[in-house]
């Protein structure tokens, strides 16, 4: 995942407890314990936790938004596939912009807004 050490089991691990449990809180404690107990290695915690943590604002987002079938992530491309694979099982679709794209289009888009005279100004 481009540069980003990433542990699919970890992962998976992560999101099946996310499915649950609704105690984030108390999850992110118990990894510290997991690794002691050598049921996750050091290397792992990140992946885990980044299921924690992106399967925990997907089911909050599900309660405040109802049933959707795709979302657009705007993140760095391997961050917007830990989405998909939390999205995938439930059928919704994603739709990755990286960030720097995403900066770009959302500028030219109030550029496109500026009364004509101030756009010509600024492109002087």
């Amino acid at each position: 995942m481009d540069g980003v050490a990433y542990y699919p089991e970890a992962f998976a691990k992560g999101l099946k407890q996310v499915i649950q449990s609704d105690d984030l809180l108390g999850d992110i404690f118990k990894i510290r314990i997991q690794a002691l107990l050598g049921k996750l290695r050091p290397q792992e915690v990140s992946s885990y936790l980044s299921a924690l943590l992106i399967g925990t604002e997907i089911k909050a987002a599900q309660k405040l938004f109802g049933d959707v079938n795709n979302i657009t992530v705007i993140a760095a491309p391997w961050l917007s596939e830990m989405y998909q694979q939390c999205l995938a099982p439930l059928n919704i679709t994603v739709t990755g912009i990286k960030t720097d794209q995403a900066s770009v289009n959302g500028l030219l888009q109030v550029f496109k807004l500026l009364p004509e005279s101030e756009a010509e100004s600024e492109s002087d």
